[in-house]
């Protein structure tokens, strides 16, 4: 994906959580685990990116970094935000435990 890409998506992960807002609901979920567009960006067997979105495990939370960000300016503070995140990858080169800590802490870092 090229960067005009990457902003529509982060815009429509924004807009979703906005319109489940404007519908009532009482928290949202970005689901970062399973293949999702996030769990892609946070795993070095799928991301082999060589620009600021690919890296060592710091660098591959800034999709979902930047995703939560955007999606709290949207919602505001009066709703939940979190994120469903697989522990560890069952593949060869997928990160294990204590990578995913690593990138956890990183994530919440923002916040």
């Amino acid at each position: 994906m090229g960067d005009e890409e990457i902003e529509f998506h982060l815009n429509s992960y924004a807009d979703a959580a906005a319109a489940a807002k404007d519908l009532g609901a009482d928290g949202i979920e970005i689901h970062c685990a399973h293949e999702t567009l996030c769990y892609s960006f946070l795993s070095p067997v799928t991301n082999r990116r060589t620009d600021r979105w690919g890296g060592g495990p710091q660098e591959r939370v800034r999709f979902v970094v930047e995703a939560l960000t955007r999606v709290r300016k949207r919602i505001g503070t009066s709703l939940a935000l979190g994120i469903r995140i697989s522990g560890q990858e069952f593949r060869a080169g997928g990160y294990d435990n204590l990578q995913m800590r690593e990138m956890l802490y990183a994530i919440a870092r923002p916040a």
